[in-house]
């Protein structure tokens, strides 16, 4: 029987024909080793200080107007520039919304804001920053200022959420990292009820994340311990063996890992994904490929540690169907992304790929039935600097709007020099070209690819979500 892989892709020939065990690789060119955000504005915050009010230009008399009880009419703002704008003085007990309210509804003001402090923009205390010009490029590298996507920009309105989940199907990730361990996904379901009972939702949204759990109210017995004793509670102590008595009760110790299916979906035990080449819920990196990937996603930020992820707070699905070769079959593949969605996760990252011209009409089924379910899928174009309009890179070059292809750019804003394009098949390009981010046992190191380009975009996918 034929199988197809997908692998961590090299340069080589493009071919128009299909072969036989046609291996299509992880898009991975060189590996070097190295060594608060602001929130939108809410009208019914504290930090607002009045309102700014347009009244119309025929109002020439404002003295004694009461438009609302407890808000007094000050002075105007800048009678050249904007003639009619009001400074609007609340009494303590006047609550903005409502002031806003009887202002906008009044029929002699044209328009009417809140007024606010702004503040100098704060980064990330990520000693690596700096070094990240795909998230804010000052030509550190001497490439182009302000070639790349605008992180701090989009922090000023959200550096994440831990509501948002992305699938990552790659080579699994190093899930004990000092710098993604707080950003691992937690399945819910899988959670032994008689921990949960216990477990107490710290941050306030409605799940229980590591974020949680690294709080000391929820460790102890019948919670989660420092199973392996590296001072933090990651993925290696859930998955630790449960232990209990004779009658298979909870002896309180131990991690969460009960042999049980908790949340019925047919995977014992898969508290953070699954690891698909080795069939198991052990999705730990042996290749390396995935924890880089994982760093430009969801790297912890502002906890002046290492690099920061487009999302400071997230919650990374460990979904692991390459192998420590960096090999992925097409069954794989679907099984990897049937997980995913299956799981709701709204989005995933596939940093994967090679050429075909037989493409797979079981992976394509599949790519198109997530898509019916609301899931994109984030695709790397290649590294074969050839057009996929002429030589198909699949998954990629599927024909479905869902699917993202990411081609790579280097820090002068140019078609990185390796990169795959295709005016047709790729949608866009990201930063790929050399991407720092964190490597396997809590260090950093450079990478080039596709590979690092696409999770560039995944992570604004998952801001946006």
């Amino acid at each position: 029987m034929t199988r197809a892989f997908f692998r961590v892709s090299k340069k080589r020939s493009p071919v128009r024909r299909p072969r036989r065990g046609t291996h299509l690789q992880v898009e991975r060119l060189e590996d070097r080793s190295l060594l608060s955000a602001n929130p939108l504005f809410d009208p019914a915050s504290s930090d607002a200080l009045g309102l700014l009010v347009r009244f119309r230009e025929d109002v020439t008399d404002l003295s004694g107007m009461a438009i609302l009880e407890g808000t007094e009419i000050g002075s105007p703002i800048a009678p050249t520039l904007v003639p009619g704008l009001w400074e609007i003085k609340l009494a303590e007990a006047v609550r903005v919304e409502d002031a806003l309210a009887a202002y906008q509804a009044n029929p002699l003001v044209l328009y009417a804001g809140a007024d606010s402090y702004g503040q100098v923009d704060a980064l990330p205390d990520d000693p690596l920053f700096p070094s990240l010009w795909g998230l804010h490029n000052t030509g550190q590298t001497g490439g182009t200022p302000d070639a790349d996507i605008d992180a701090p920009e989009a922090w000023e309105v959200t550096t994440g959420s831990t509501r948002t989940v992305v699938a990552l199907i790659d080579s699994g990730v190093g899930y004990n990292h000092l710098d993604l361990y707080k950003n691992i996904w937690v399945n819910q379901g899988e959670i032994p009820a008689s921990r949960r009972a216990n477990l107490t939702d710290v941050d306030g949204d409605g799940l229980i994340t590591f974020w949680d759990l690294n709080d000391p109210v929820n460790q102890g017995p019948y919670k989660i311990t420092d199973f392996n004793g590296d001072g933090r509670i990651s993925g290696s102590d859930t998955l630790a063996p449960m232990n209990k008595d004779a009658s298979g009760n909870d002896l309180g110790t131990g991690g969460w890992a009960d042999g049980l299916h908790g949340d019925g979906n047919g995977f014992a035990d898969d508290l953070h994904g699954w690891d698909f080449a080795n069939n198991d819920n052990n999705p730990l990196d042996d290749n390396g490929h995935g924890t880089h990937v994982a760093g430009t996603i969801a790297a912890v930020g502002d906890n002046g540690i290492g690099v920061t992820g487009v999302n400071w707070r997230v919650q990374v699905m460990l979904v692991k169907g390459l192998s420590a070769a960096g090999l992925i079959s097409t069954a794989n593949a679907i099984r990897s992304l049937n997980y995913a969605v299956a799981n709701a996760a709204p989005v995933s990252n596939n940093s994967y790929g090679g050429f075909s011209a037989s493409p797979s009409q079981a992976y394509f089924d599949a790519i198109r039935s997530a898509r019916n379910a609301g899931h994109i899928f984030v695709a790397s174009a290649g590294n074969t600097n050839t057009s996929n309009d002429l030589f198909p890179h699949y998954p990629s070059a599927f024909d479905l709007d869902y699917i993202l292809t990411v081609a790579a750019t280097d820090s002068a804003d140019d078609r990185a020099a390796f990169s795959s394009f295709g005016a047709t098949s790729v949608d866009l390009g990201a930063p790929g070209a050399p991407i720092l981010s964190t490597t396997v046992n809590s260090t950093y190191g450079l990478n080039f690819g596709t590979s690092m380009a696409a999770p560039h975009v995944t992570g604004v996918v998952a801001l946006l979500r």
